[in-house]
């Protein structure tokens, strides 16, 4: 027989752990954040009412994590902290889903960013081309006044 205490046994656990994390990564990255939040909530064979009464979290709040509409939330540091106390309460390992919606969040944030920066610069061309409108009129009425003899008597 033989022994399974010591390093060896130190390494097999460290072994199992690892698989594990390593597999419930891989789940989140399938399935997803919220359908992960979802199952274990269901597999307790809760709503969410009662996990929204027994977690402290907003009914709203839990049904925009499990469908993953982060924009229901208050903020992207709420939707964090949410799914941090969530995780915890399912009794869930919170850090992997942490990590993959603020990974979420971020491309999201880098996918709205260009949208932004296309609006500004439409918005900065308008200007210029009513600027140019405006300088343009100006020096009309200006040529206009000083070449038609009959404006400048009347005044």
């Amino acid at each position: 027989m033989h022994a399974t205490g010591g390093a060896a046994g130190d390494r097999l656990t460290k072994m199992v752990e690892h698989d594990y994390e390593n597999a419930y990564r891989a789940h989140i990255s399938r399935w997803g954040v919220g359908a992960t939040l979802r199952g274990a909530r269901e597999a307790g064979g809760e709503t969410i009412t009662d996990a929204a009464t027994a977690s402290r979290i907003r009914a709203g709040y839990i049904h925009a994590l499990e469908t993953e509409d982060y924009q229901q939330l208050p903020g992207w540091a709420h939707a964090l902290s949410y799914v941090r106390t969530y995780a915890e309460y399912l009794g869930l390992e919170p850090a992997p889903l942490v990590r993959r919606v603020r990974e979420q969040i971020e491309l999201r944030q880098h996918l709205a960013q260009p949208q932004a920066t296309e609006k500004r610069r439409l918005r900065g061309g308008l200007r210029v081309a009513a600027g140019i409108a405006l300088v343009i009129g100006a020096a009309a009425a200006g040529g206009w006044y000083y070449t038609n003899p009959s404006a400048s008597t009347e005044l």
